[in-house]
């Protein structure tokens, strides 16, 4: 039997049970649900910091007269040589100290440190 590329008899019923489940719906898409929720906050809660944070960063950085201003944009540039890999341990210890584990509090700071400082060197800002 040929594989069939087109749907005979298309229906928008599976993406009802995952955006809407109910209980007939599997454990799936309860928990599609869920993250699809826990997802949506913590990405617009780190858009709305970095955009204000490197906004005004930026706007010091090329307009105001900021002392070691080359030195800082060097150290700036030479944290984003640094793989982002190398730092889920320290970052991993940082969030069990201080009781972050399994919060969207520990997701926010960690995406901020790697969005904010890409912001500022590759310009999107300055």
């Amino acid at each position: 039997m040929p594989p069939h590329w087109i749907p005979q008899n298309p229906t928008f019923q599976n993406y009802l049970d995952v955006l809407l489940p109910g209980g007939r719906t599997s454990e799936v898409a309860r928990t599609f649900a869920i993250t699809l929720r826990n997802s949506f906050i913590v990405a617009s809660f780190v858009t709305v910091i970095a955009l204000i944070v490197g906004s005004l960063a930026a706007y010091a950085l090329a307009r105001m007269a900021v002392p070691y201003r080359s030195g800082f944009m060097i150290g700036i540039l030479g944290t984003r040589m640094i793989p982002e890999i190398s730092l889920v341990i320290p970052l991993y210890l940082l969030a069990a100290r201080f009781n972050l584990l399994n919060t969207h509090a520990v997701l926010i700071i960690t995406y901020l440190c790697f969005i904010a400082l890409c912001d500022l060197v590759d310009g999107r800002l300055l």
